[in-house]
């Protein structure tokens, strides 16, 4: 590891552990167990997750070790992580993975976004810079999610943001977690394999002609109350493979 990446993961920890309260702290002490401190830190400092969502994202995103950070913002806070699938294929982890609503289903002038709350980028291992996969997880722990007008809105929500990034977020209840959480690991898994067998044998001309650009999203803008505010810049490094 060289010194720009030590002095970048400092930089990191130091300015999202300042922002996290006492029970946060505690939580991603007990989080780092698992996943280690960056990643525990980047969970639990993130925006707008709930303390279940980040226990759930954690033991799904253990298996994609070692974890390290790829981009990160403060203010608000954002944190992108990278992981390796057991295969060796980088992956990207973004929790509240923004999806602009299109503009067809917008009033004229109108700008939003959904948030999924977390998606999983993996990229090829022929080309690292071309991503061939888009995995997403909503976990459904609040009642809203089960009355009719939630279901409804969900549903019609998976479908159009299916339609913009060719990913179709995987749902998990509470009940589901707790007695099969193994399933949706299985799905995962399966899914990174799937993408890697459909890719593996393409040249890079073909893998690039196919893929370029097919899952990516303006992820590196800050937005607020359904506008873009201001832009406020990410810190990144080129972590070392």
């Amino acid at each position: 590891m060289n010194e720009e990446s030590i002095k970048f993961r400092e930089r990191f920890l130091n300015k999202f552990t300042s922002l996290l309260s006492g029970n946060k702290k505690k939580l991603a002490e007990k989080l780092s167990k698992d996943i280690g401190t960056i990643a525990a830190v980047a969970l639990v400092g993130n925006q707008n997750n709930s303390r279940m969502e980040v226990e759930v994202i954690a033991a799904i995103i253990k298996h994609l070790k070692p974890l390290d950070i790829h981009s990160f913002t403060v203010n608000p806070n954002k944190a992108i992580l990278v992981g390796r699938t057991p295969q060796g294929n980088i992956v990207h982890i973004h929790p509240q993975y923004r999806v602009a609503k299109p503009k067809r289903i917008l009033a004229e002038g109108k700008q939003d976004y959904w948030y999924v709350d977390m998606a999983i980028k993996i990229y090829s291992s022929i080309d690292e810079n071309t991503c061939i996969g888009l995995w997403g997880v909503e976990y459904d722990g609040h009642p809203q999610h089960f009355i009719e007008t939630g279901v409804i809105k969900s549903h019609f929500r998976d479908v159009v943001i299916e339609n913009e990034t060719e990913m179709r977020p995987i749902h998990i209840t509470k009940e589901g977690w707790s007695n099969y959480p193994d399933e949706y690991i299985r799905h995962m898994m399966n899914y990174f394999y799937r993408r890697v067998r459909d890719t593996e044998h393409m040249s890079l001309e073909d893998l690039r002609n196919t893929y370029w650009n097919v899952f990516e999203t303006a992820d590196f803008e800050v937005i607020g109350e359904g506008k873009i505010k201001r832009a406020v810049p990410w810190e990144s490094i080129e972590i070392s493979k």
